[in-house]
């Protein structure tokens, strides 16, 4: 499931957008995340049984799971962006990706 709530402000790099991202073992769901360019992202991770490392190395995004977590971070550039488990091993195809417009 995910749930986009952009803000209210009028300039596409002012905006927010709120993402929701659930992890299992071994794949997260949705798969893909689509924003702009410039928007500030509030992802919030919603591991089932599952502490890991989330990471989109492009946008040097990282950071510990460990029960329901937050990461803020800003799209800066356009492009595709894998995103993934970064401690499962990588035959688990534990991947998305986030498509910034």
């Amino acid at each position: 499931m995910i749930t986009v709530t952009p803000s209210t402000s009028t300039s596409s790099t002012d905006a927010k957008k709120e993402l929701t991202l659930t992890a299992k073992k071994w794949f997260f769901s949705p798969a893909k995340l689509t924003v702009d360019k410039g928007d500030k992202i509030i992802l919030t991770v919603l591991p089932n049984n599952l502490d890991f490392t989330f990471v989109i190395p492009d946008l040097n995004v990282e950071k510990e799971i460990k029960g329901k977590t937050t990461i803020e971070f800003t799209a800066s550039h356009s492009g595709s962006f894998d995103y993934s488990c970064s401690t499962c091993e990588d035959y688990r195809g534990m991947v998305g990706t986030l498509v910034v417009q």
